[in-house]
C-alpha cells in the first residue's frame, strides 16, 4: 500500500519513442503498457511529443 505522503510517479520525457500511439495500429502505446505494469498507487504521465506534431 502506498502512503499518503508518497506519490510514486513516472514521467516519460522524450519524443516518438514514448509518444508512439500513432504508430501502434490501435494497440496499446508505451504509456498504456507501462500503466498496466505499475504497482497499485503509481501513475505515469506522458510529456513526450513526437517532433512531427510540433508546429
Amino acid at each position: 500500500m502506498v502512503s499518503s505522503a508518497s506519490m510514486p510517479h513516472i514521467v516519460l520525457l522524450d519524443d516518438s519513442i514514448f509518444d508512439n500511439s500513432a504508430y501502434v495500429g490501435g494497440g496499446p502505446d508505451v504509456t498504456a503498457q507501462l500503466r498496466l505494469r505499475l504497482p497499485l498507487g503509481w501513475r505515469a504521465t506522458l510529456r513526450a511529443v513526437t517532433s512531427l506534431n510540433v508546429v
